[in-house]
């Protein structure tokens, strides 16, 4: 739950500060999910209302195991599956929307985290069907709050070196 939380704040912070090489994000986060999270950022480009997200999502978490067979081959062996509840969906400011959170309505929701070497990295969140309630989950809000350049362009996105 720990390395999914950790992950978790990793995405927010990239999405927050459009900074894709902080160590939160990169140490946390697989390659394939990194340029996930960077792509849907890009995709705001050229928008007045950039979704900044107000602090790490808004979840709790039910069940850690192993992952449902439709993700165990891509996650490989040691990979985990974190099932809980996320009320986070309009946790997020633009310069027309205000934060809004209803612990008591959320959605299902896995974190899937694959394992490399010792640590376990976020590979993937995937929503799941059905409302849940998510009370006693931890609300945290980024203290200053962080905000990207609006409007977003290319060239206020710090972006990672080419691989290979």
């Amino acid at each position: 739950m720990q390395a999914a939380r950790r992950g978790d704040l990793g995405v927010a912070l990239a999405r927050a500060t459009g900074d894709f090489t902080l160590p939160a994000f990169v140490r946390t986060v697989e390659p394939g999910y990194r340029n996930a999270v960077l792509r849907g950022l890009q995709s705001q480009i050229g928008y007045d209302a950039v979704r900044v997200p107000i602090g790490p999502a808004v979840w709790l978490p039910h069940e850690v195991g192993e992952p449902d067979d439709a993700y165990r081959p891509k996650l490989g062996s040691g990979g985990v599956q974190v099932d809980g509840c996320l009320a986070s969906g309009e946790w997020f400011a633009t310069s027309d929307h205000e934060p809004k959170l209803d612990l008591t309505y959320g959605q299902r929701v896995s974190y899937l985290l694959s394992c490399d070497g010792d640590e376990l990295m976020l590979f993937d969140i995937v929503g799941g069907s059905g409302a849940c309630d998510a009370t006693g989950a931890p609300v945290i809000e980024f203290d200053p709050a962080l905000a990207v350049s609006s409007p977003l362009t290319e060239d206020s996105l710090v972006l990672p070196e080419p691989e290979g």
